[in-house]
C-alpha cells in the first residue's frame, strides 16, 4: 500500500522523464544513462564552468553562469527526492541529467544557447530554493508532491527545448529569436510559474501544520499531567501510536531546524553570486596564461602553499580569480580537494569584515568535507559567541583534516579596512602554517605588499603586469572590437580604421581592462571616422582612470542627466547593499520630513540608469541591482573632483546619515500607518479544550458530561451520538489558524519595493544619529522604545520583549552603534536576569574581591556587568564610544574595571588600548596592580603588553619585581621566560623568585629562574 502512495507523489515526474527520454537520440539517451549519481555540492559550479570552457572558441564573455539558479534548484531537489519520495533511486539522477543534457545539446547552437540561458535565468528567479523547503520537505506529502510536479514542468520544458533545436527550420527561429522565444516557451513558463505558486501554498500550509502539531503535542502532554489525565487517556487511547509518531516526527524536524539554524548562524553570506557575476565579465581565451606559469603549477602540484596575484587597480585581478576557481573545477577537480572562495565587495559592507570572510570559508569547508554533523558542538559555540575566532580556526582545521587538500581563494582583501585586513591575514597565515593541506590564493593590489610579506614566511607571486599578463589586454580588445563591429555598435566607413583602433587601445591601456572598456564605449559614440581618428590619437587618449571618469561625468552633464545623477549617487555610494532598480526608483526622490508617499515623484525610465551614467554604473542582469562598475569609480566620487565637477563629490558619512533619515521618513508615511492599522487584527484565541473537542468530539461516543454545551449550558443529544472514526488532525489544526499577516505584508511590500530595504537596513544608517544633527531623531527613538510594524530589529530578542537589552547591547557593541549604546545607558535598566547572563555570580564575586578598590560604590545600575560584557567580547571600539558617553568620574571607573576584566579574559588588544589613557589619567597604581595580576594569571600576551608599557613609561623597579614574584608563585614558566628574555633581572629579584617558586613546589619555574632562560 505504501508503494502506491509513494508512486503517486512522483508519478508526474516519472512520466515527464520518460517523455523526455523518448525524444532523445540514441547517443543522447546513452549520455543521459551515464548520469547515475546525484551530483555533489560543487556540481553546479563545475558544470557552468565546463559549459563556458566549451564556448572558449566562441566570441564574447561567459554566459553559462546565468544558469546557476535553476541548476542549483534542480541539484538540491535531486539530492533529497530519492531519500524521501521516490522508490526508484535513478529518478534523482535523471532529474539532474535531463537539464544537464539539455544545456550540453544547446551549447552547440551559439545564438540559441545565449537566448536559452536568458530563458533559464528568468526561470531561476522563480525556482524554489532549498533553504525554503529543506526542513519541511521530509514530513510533508503536499510539499513533496508539489516539488515533484514543479520539476516535472521543468523537465517538460527541457523536452520542448530539445525538440525546438532539432527542427529543420530552426535557422528561421534564430532570425527573430526574442519574439520566437516568447511565443515558443510562453506555455512552459506559465506552467512552471503555476507550479511554483502551488509549491508556495503547500509550504505555507506545511509551516502552519508543523506549528500546530507542536501545539497539539504540548496539549497532549499537558492533558496527561492534568487532573483529567484518566479521561484524556481514555479518549486518546486509540491514538497513542499516532501521538508517539507525532512526537518522533517533531523531534526529527526540530533536529533539522537546529542544524539549519546553526549553519545559518555560522554564515548566510551569498558567496556564489559575486563569482557568477565575475565569470560573466570574463572573455573567452583570457586568463589562461596564468595557469601556465611555474608559480601556479608549484602552487597546484608542488609544496607552495600560498600564491599571491598582484596588480594595479583595474587590471583584471577579480576576473582572473574567477578563472582560477573555474580552472580547478574543470581541469583539476577532486572531491577530496574541495574549493572554497570569497569575493569582498566594496558595495556590501558586511563582506569587508574579516569575520564574515572566515565564517563563509568555514561553512563552505565543512559542507564540502561532509563533516557538518561532527562539528555541531563547535557550531553551537560560534552561535553563542560572534567573535570566537579560535573556534572558527578549529572548524576550518577540522575540514582540512577530513580531506586531502582545501583550496581557499580570496580576492580583493585590499578593499577591507586595514584593521580587518590585518586580522584576516593573521588568521590565514596561521591556517597555512598549521595545516600542510591548505592551498591559499590571494589577489590584491600591490599596495598591500608589505602586509603580505609580514604575514607569510614564504609565498609565490605573479604580477598582472608581467609580459604574459599583458597579452590578455590584446585578446580582450581584439575580441570586443570584433563583436562590436558584428553587432554594428561600432560602425566605420574605412575598414582599416578597425585595426588602428585595436593598435591604439592595446598600446595605451597599460594593462587596465577598465580603461580599455571605457575607451571602447566612447569610440562607439563617435559620429564618423574623423571623430574616431581624433579620439585614438595619443594626445587625446586619457592618461589614467581619473581622466577617464572625468570625461564620463562630463558627458553625464552634457546629456542633461546631471540632476538625476546627483539624486542617485548617495544611494549607489553608501547603501548597505546594492539596491534594485525598483528600490532606487521609489527612494531617490523622497525628501526628509515628507509626510506621505508621492508616486508622481518616482524617477521614470530608471532602467536606463547605466546609459545616464555613461557606463559608470552597472545593472546586474539577474538581480536588477545597481552598483558602480568598479571600486575605482566609487573612490573617484569620494575623492577630490575638478572644480566644474565638485558638486558630484560624495561624503560617505553624510550620504549614510541622509539615507538613514530617508528610511525613517519613509517608514512613518501616514498612508502606510493607515494601511497597517487596517490589517492589524488579532485572531481568535485557541482554547485547549475546544481544540481537544474538535479533534475527537466528532469521532467517538463520549461519556455523559464530556460533550460540548450549547449557549444555554445544555448538552445537545447529538453530543453523545457515535459517528465513524475519521479523525484528520491536520485539518482540525488548520481550522484554528488565523489569517496570515506575513502574506498581507508581502503583498504590501510588492507595491512598495523600498520597504524591504528601509525596514531591514534603517539601523545600519543610524550609527551617527544625534539629537542635535538628526531631523528624524524622535522617529528613531520611537522605533527603539516602541518598535514598528515594518521594521526588522537588527538584534534578535531572546523573548517577546523587543527591548531585550542584552541582545540589543550585543548588536550595538558589535557594530559600534553609539545612539543605541547611549539609549541603553540612559535607560539605566539592565535587568537582574540580563546581569546574570552577562556575568555569572561566582565570577562576579571573585572579580569584586580582586578589584574592590576600583569598583564604583553604586553598582546596582549594572556598570560592572556592562563593562565585563563589553570587555569579554573584545569590543574596543564600543568601549571607546561608551567612555565618550559618560562623565569623567564614571569614565575613570569604567577604564579601570575594563582593564582588569580584559586581564582576566586575556583580551590583549583591549589592554593595549586602555593602558595609555589609564597611565595618562594618573592610574599608575591600578596599572601596577594590573601588571602583577596579568603575571599571576599567566597570560603571556597580556603580560607583554604591560611590560611594553612599563618600559615606555619607565615604571618603578618594585612594580616589575612584584610581577615576577606573582609569576613565580603560580609557576607561570612562560611568563618567567618572557621576563628573562626581555630584561636583566637583578640577582636579588631572581633569588627571591626562586625561593617563592620552591616554597610553592614549582620545580620547573625554579629551574627556569636558575638557568636564566626557558
Amino acid at each position: 500500500m505504501a508503494a502506491v502512495v509513494v508512486s503517486r507523489r512522483d508519478q508526474s515526474l516519472e512520466n515527464a522523464l520518460n517523455d523526455f527520454r523518448a525524444v532523445l537520440t540514441q547517443d543522447q539517451r546513452h549520455d543521459l544513462d551515464a548520469v547515475r549519481h546525484v551530483p555533489d555540492t560543487h556540481a553546479v559550479l563545475i558544470f557552468t564552468a565546463e559549459l563556458d570552457a566549451k564556448r572558449r572558441t566562441m566570441k564574447g564573455h561567459s554566459i553559462a553562469s546565468r544558469l546557476y539558479s535553476v541548476l542549483q534548484c534542480v541539484r538540491d531537489f535531486s539530492a533529497v527526492v530519492d531519500t524521501f519520495v521516490s522508490s526508484k533511486p535513478e529518478i534523482a539522477a535523471l532529474v539532474w541529467g535531463s537539464i544537464k543534457l539539455t544545456m550540453m545539446v544547446a551549447v552547440n547552437f551559439l545564438s540559441y544557447f545565449e537566448v536559452l540561458t536568458q530563458l533559464f535565468m528568468d526561470l531561476g528567479r522563480i525556482s524554489p530554493q532549498f533553504d525554503q523547503y529543506q526542513v519541511l520537505f521530509p514530513d510533508s506529502r503536499g510539499v513533496q508532491t508539489a516539488l515533484c510536479d514543479f520539476h516535472a514542468a521543468v523537465v517538460r520544458c527541457c523536452q520542448h527545448v530539445i525538440l525546438a533545436i532539432r527542427r529543420p527550420w530552426h535557422n528561421q527561429l534564430f532570425n527573430s529569436l526574442w519574439k520566437s522565444l516568447e511565443q515558443e516557451f510562453c506555455p512552459d513558463m506559465e506552467e512552471i510559474k503555476n507550479q511554483r505558486d502551488r509549491v508556495d501554498r503547500e509550504l505555507e500550509l506545511a509551516r502552519t501544520q508543523a506549528a500546530l502539531r507542536s501545539q497539539q503535542l504540548q496539549l497532549d502532554e499537558q492533558a496527561e499531567a492534568g487532573t483529567f489525565r484518566g479521561t484524556m487517556r481514555w479518549i486518546s487511547g486509540q491514538t497513542n501510536d499516532g501521538v508517539k509518531g507525532l512526537r518522533e516526527q517533531l523531534s526529527r524536524q526540530r533536529a533539522r531546524e537546529q542544524k539549519k539554524q546553526l549553519l545559518d548562524a555560522l554564515s548566510t553570506h551569498d558567496y556564489v553570486s559575486p563569482h557568477r557575476q565575475n565569470c560573466k565579465k570574463r572573455h573567452s581565451d583570457t586568463v589562461h596564461w596564468f595557469f601556465q606559469t611555474q608559480e601556479f603549477e608549484r602552487w597546484m602540484s608542488g609544496d607552495s602553499q600560498t600564491l599571491w596575484c598582484s596588480g594595479k587597480i583595474g587590471s583584471g585581478k577579480t576576473v582572473l580569480t574567477s578563472g582560477v576557481v573555474d580552472h580547478i573545477f574543470t581541469e583539476r577537480y577532486d572531491p577530496r580537494k574541495p574549493v572554497t572562495f570569497f569575493y569582498p565587495r566594496f558595495n556590501e559592507q558586511d563582506s569587508l569584515r574579516s569575520e564574515t570572510i572566515l565564517r563563509s570559508i568555514a561553512r563552505q569547508a565543512i559542507e564540502s568535507a561532509s563533516i557538518v554533523d561532527d562539528t555541531l558542538p563547535l557550531l553551537a559555540l560560534l552561535s553563542r559567541n560572534n567573535l570566537a575566532t579560535n573556534a572558527l580556526m578549529e572548524l576550518i582545521t577540522k575540514a582540512v583534516e577530513a580531506v586531502d587538500r582545501l583550496y581557499i581563494i580570496i580576492d580583493g582583501i585590499d578593499e577591507c579596512e586595514p584593521a580587518e585586513r590585518r586580522d584576516l591575514l593573521k588568521s590565514l597565515a596561521s591556517l597555512v602554517a598549521q595545516n600542510q593541506g591548505v592551498r591559499l590564493f590571494l589577489a590584491t593590489r600591490e599596495t598591500v605588499s608589505s602586509e603580505i610579506r609580514r604575514a607569510f614566511d614564504s609565498y609565490e607571486q605573479v604580477s598582472m603586469g608581467c609580459s604574459s599578463g599583458q597579452c590578455d589586454i590584446s585578446t580582450y580588445v581584439t575580441s570586443t572590437i570584433n563583436a562590436l563591429v558584428d553587432s554594428e555598435d561600432l560602425v566605420v566607413t574605412d575598414p582599416s580604421l578597425v585595426d588602428d583602433i585595436k593598435e591604439a587601445l592595446i598600446k595605451h591601456a597599460d594593462g587596465m581592462f577598465l580603461w580599455a572598456a571605457f575607451q571602447l564605449a566612447e569610440i562607439c559614440s563617435k559620429a564618423n571616422d574623423e571623430e574616431i581618428r581624433n579620439a585614438i590619437k595619443s594626445e587625446n587618449l586619457p592618461k589614467d582612470l581619473t581622466e577617464v571618469f572625468n570625461r564620463a561625468l562630463s558627458r553625464v552633464i552634457s546629456s542633461g542627466k546631471g540632476d538625476v545623477a546627483l539624486k542617485l549617487l548617495p544611494w549607489i555610494t553608501a547603501a548597505a547593499r546594492p539596491m534594485s532598480l525598483d528600490e532606487l526608483q521609489e527612494s531617490a526622490m523622497i525628501e526628509i520630513g515628507q509626510l506621505f508617499s508621492m508616486p508622481e515623484r518616482k524617477i521614470n525610465g530608471i532602467c536606463r540608469i547605466s546609459s545616464w551614467f555613461q557606463g559608470l554604473v552597472d545593472v546586474d542582469e539577474e538581480t536588477k541591482t545597481v552598483s558602480f562598475a568598479h571600486i575605482s569609480i566609487r573612490l573617484f566620487f569620494l575623492g577630490d573632483l575638478k572644480e566644474d565637477l565638485k558638486r558630484f563629490k560624495i561624503d560617505a558619512d553624510e550620504a549614510d546619515h541622509y539615507i538613514g533619515e530617508i528610511c525613517l521618513t519613509y517608514l512613518f508615511f501616514s498612508d502606510f500607518q493607515t494601511t497597517l492599522a487596517k490589517r492589524t487584527r488579532n485572531g481568535p484565541a485557541i482554547q485547549p479544550m475546544d481544540l481537544a473537542w474538535r479533534a475527537v468530539g466528532d469521532n467517538w461516543t463520549l461519556p455523559f458530561g464530556l460533550g460540548p454545551l450549547d449557549q444555554r449550558g445544555r448538552r445537545p443529544k447529538s453530543a453523545n451520538k457515535a459517528v465513524a472514526v475519521k479523525m484528520d488532525i491536520n485539518e482540525t489544526l488548520v481550522s484554528f489558524v488565523r489569517a496570515d499577516r506575513d502574506n498581507a505584508l508581502g503583498k504590501f511590500q510588492a507595491s512598495h519595493p523600498f520597504i524591504m530595504y528601509a525596514s531591514s537596513n534603517c539601523f545600519f544608517h543610524t550609527r551617527a544619529f544625534s539629537s542635535s544633527e538628526t531631523k528624524t531623531w524622535s522617529l528613531f527613538n520611537h522605533i527603539i522604545q516602541h518598535g514598528h510594524e515594518l521594521v526588522t530589529l537588527p538584534w534578535k530578542p531572546n523573548s517577546d520583549d523587543d527591548l531585550d537589552f542584552l541582545a540589543m547591547m550585543d548588536w550595538a557593541c558589535n557594530v559600534v552603534h553609539a545612539p543605541v549604546l547611549g539609549f541603553i545607558i540612559a535607560r539605566d535598566a539592565i535587568t537582574a536576569r540580563d546581569k546574570g547572563k552577562m556575568l555569572p555570580r561566582p565570577d562576579l564575586a571573585e572579580f569584586l574581591e580582586t578589584v574592590d578598590l576600583w569598583v564604583p560604590k553604586d553598582t546596582s545600575n549594572g556598570t560592572i556587568e556592562l563593562v565585563w560584557h563589553i570587555s569579554n567580547g573584545g569590543y574596543g571600539a564600543a568601549l571607546g564610544v561608551l567612555l565618550d558617553l559618560v562623565d569623567s568620574e564614571l569614565r575613570r571607573s569604567i577604564q579601570m574595571l575594563s582593564l582588569f576584566v580584559s586581564i582576566i579574559l586575556g583580551q590583549a588588544k583591549l589592554v593595549k588600548q586602555l593602558l595609555p589613557p589609564v597611565y595618562n589619567g594618573g592610574g599608575g597604581l591600578g596599572v601596577d596592580q594590573g601588571f602583577t595580576f596579568a603575571a599571576l594569571i599567566g597570560d603571556v600576551q597580556v603580560t607583554e603588553v604591560f611590560l611594553d608599557a612599563w618600559s615606555t613609561k619607565k615604571g618603578y623597579e618594585y612594580t616589575l619585581e612584584q610581577a615576577v614574584y606573582a609569576a613565580a608563585e603560580r609557576g607561570r614558566i612562560r611568563v618567567l621566560g618572557l621576563f628573562l628574555e626581555r630584561l636583566e633581572l637583578s640577582a636579588d629579584c631572581r633569588r627571591e623568585a626562586q625561593v617563592i617558586a620552591m616554597d610553592r613546589e614549582h620545580q620547573e619555574a625554579y629551574d627556569v629562574l636558575a638557568r636564566g632562560k626557558m
